[in-house]
């Protein structure tokens, strides 16, 4: 809350569902937050208008649910709705879908890292069965889960802002997959200490998560 509050913001979007939900849900209760906050993918589709949406996306797509999103948000519009704005982009839906998507397991795969296996394994077999070309993710979590198997299917993994950017031109290396795939993390953690040592938090410490984020499951 302190770092946020340093940029004086009157709103703080969040990138990820399952950030926005624990402060909304959680630290609102016990610490008193300076400004307003909102989900990304909802912000996006409240101002979809504004999107430039100039370059045709011509793939066939099947969308993942995150549960912080679809169950805890209750939101299960607002990326279709961007998905569905994209020139040349097919959406097909997955049988299980909403607030019933499978569980991408991520949750688990530090303490039961064969589980949180099984349950991408399911999520995955069931994106195959759509024929989908991309399977969209829009948690980061559940895009390093993911990712880790992409190569398994014959499909590709990517987050929503990556097909909303190829939409508008705009393209970015995925560096969640680059660094969820490369095991030399001292190479990683090299590329990032810039950013690392001009944020607020420890390097060491960061370090010392990033190590552990990216290892191998069951490692």
């Amino acid at each position: 809350v302190q770092a946020l509050s340093s940029f004086e913001p009157k709103k703080v979007v969040y990138a990820c569902p399952e950030c926005y939900y624990v402060m909304a849900h959680h630290y609102a209760r016990i610490v008193s937050l300076p400004f307003e906050h909102e989900e990304l993918f909802h912000f996006l589709s409240q101002n979809i208008d504004k999107a430039e949406f100039t370059c045709p996306v011509n793939k066939t797509v099947t969308f993942h649910d995150p549960c912080s999103l679809a169950r805890r948000l209750n939101d299960t519009d607002s990326v279709r709705q961007l998905l569905r704005a994209v020139p040349g982009l097919k959406l097909v839906e997955m049988k299980r879908n909403r607030e019933r998507s499978i569980c991408c397991g991520a949750e688990t795969n530090f303490t039961f890292p064969q589980v949180g296996r099984e349950m991408a394994r399911l999520c995955l077999e069931e994106v195959a069965r759509t024929g989908a070309q991309v399977l969209v993710d829009a948690c980061q979590g559940c895009h390093a889960q993911f990712c880790y198997e992409e190569w398994r299917y014959p499909f590709e993994v990517q987050n929503c802002l990556s097909i909303l950017g190829e939409a508008m031109g705009i393209s970015y290396e995925d560096k969640l997959k680059k660094f969820y795939r490369d095991e030399d993390m001292e190479k990683n953690l090299a590329e990032v200490r810039e950013n690392v040592l001009a944020s607020p938090y420890d390097f060491d410490l960061v370090s010392h998560l990033v190590r552990r984020f990216f290892q191998r499951p069951g490692s």
